[in-house]
């Protein structure tokens, strides 16, 4: 006996078996109580300065998100919408795109709002 299924009930199968595997799990209280009693103190070097911080919290140009986008292998696989990245690197040139990359990535940075795709 085979079953057949068609490639919607792949994705969806899928998309459900990985977003249930990344999905966050609730914190261990035991181990956020130590961690916010420890002597932070000794972990100033590590703390961001006020520059770096606003330099990580600019606003994302269109020029950043292609250049980033061309260190991905052209013959990678294509994400969930089926686009491989050299697609998406012409789609990203196109105008009325680039607004609405930067829209999505900048929404995603400042309201930590993130699209379904």
């Amino acid at each position: 006996m085979s079953l057949k299924i068609d490639f919607d009930e792949q994705v969806e199968v899928i998309h459900r078996f990985y977003s249930q595997l990344y999905a966050p799990s609730a914190p261990d209280p035991h181990a956020t109580t130590i961690l916010l009693s420890s002597d932070t103190a000794r972990d100033v070097h590590r703390r961001l300065s006020p520059e770096q911080q606003n330099a990580l919290m600019a606003p994302i140009e269109i020029e950043e998100i292609i250049q980033l986008s061309g260190r991905a292998s052209r013959t990678s696989s294509p994400g969930v919408d089926g686009l491989p990245y050299g697609i998406l690197r012409l789609f990203l040139k196109h105008p009325a795109v680039a607004s609405l990359a930067t829209t999505v990535y900048n929404a995603a940075l400042k309201y930590a709002c993130f699209p379904a795709t």
